[in-house]
């Protein structure tokens, strides 16, 4: 269970309803999706920082409507890919 996240903060079963989920990150951090993508029919990831980007967390979301933490912490750092057919190491924006 993940009773304690790296930062310290909710305390969530493992799984939860992903409405109350994304209640308490807004409530509690600030923080608002800014990223989603499909892992495959049923599952979703859901991306989430937080304003100042002091803090951001992962979860995977079922069809159902179910969700978990996978990952979450501090000092989240944007990246942007170089343009296609160049270097494609990520670079920070200016």
């Amino acid at each position: 269970m993940l009773e304690n996240l790296i930062r310290g903060a909710i305390p969530v079963s493992k799984y939860c309803d992903r409405t109350r989920l994304m209640d308490e990150l807004a409530r509690d951090f600030g923080e608002c999706q800014v990223g989603i993508g499909l892992i495959n029919k049923e599952l979703i990831a859901e991306f989430m920082i937080s304003e100042g980007e002091k803090t951001w967390t992962i979860i995977v979301t079922s069809s159902n409507g179910v969700s978990c933490i996978i990952a979450a912490g501090e000092s989240w750092q944007p990246t942007l890919p170089d343009a296609a057919g160049t270097d494609s190491r990520l670079r920070t924006p200016e």
